[in-house]
């Protein structure tokens, strides 16, 4: 089974450069961000397979995603949950 790449549309890509303030941008800079993008993606989505695997989990869910980027030292603000319930870290990185 071929993996499938992900791929940002230019035109989102656009739309979130420009809300990050950038006006203005090449080619190639859409085509790092995307490479970029997926790389993080792979790399978050295995840390939180292995650290399942150890716990003796199969299915990941959004708390184990949030745990596998404060394992690699990305720490996220999550407002709440589907639940309704408070759940937030403490966001020490940009």
């Amino acid at each position: 089974m071929q993996k499938e790449k992900l791929h940002i549309s230019s035109a989102s890509l656009s739309k979130l450069f420009y809300r990050a303030g950038v006006r203005v941008m090449t080619d190639d800079c859409q085509d790092a961000i995307n490479e970029i993008v997926r790389n993080k993606i792979d790399r978050i989505i295995r840390v939180a397979s292995e650290i399942n695997t150890d716990r003796g989990k199969k299915m990941i869910i959004p708390e184990d995603l949030y745990f596998s980027l404060n394992t690699l030292g990305i720490n996220v603000v999550r407002i709440s949950e589907p639940s309704g319930k408070i759940f937030s870290t403490k966001n020490t990185s940009c």
